[in-house]
C-alpha cells in the first residue's frame, strides 16, 4: 500500500535532483579533463570509452569513426 505524498516529499525530491545530477555533471567533467591532460587515473581506456559512449549519445554523432578515419 502506497503511502500519500505529501508537499514535503515533493520539496526533498525537487531539492535532490539538482544536486545529484550537479554531481554526475561535475563527475563527467573530471572523467573528460583528465582524458584531455592524458592523466592515466587508474580507469584508462574505460573512462576513456565511457566519455566516447556518452558523447556518442548527446551527439548522435559516432566518435569513434571520427577517432580512425585515417584511410
Amino acid at each position: 500500500m502506497m503511502r500519500e505524498i505529501s508537499r514535503d516529499d515533493v520539496i526533498t525530491l525537487l531539492l535532490l535532483v539538482p544536486f545529484i545530477s550537479g554531481v554526475l555533471i561535475i563527475l563527467f567533467f573530471t572523467f573528460v579533463m583528465l582524458n584531455v591532460l592524458g592523466v592515466s587515473c587508474g580507469f584508462g581506456l574505460v573512462s576513456g570509452r565511457m566519455v566516447i559512449a556518452v558523447a556518442e549519445f548527446i551527439k548522435g554523432v559516432n566518435v569513434s569513426k571520427l577517432d580512425n578515419n585515417k584511410d
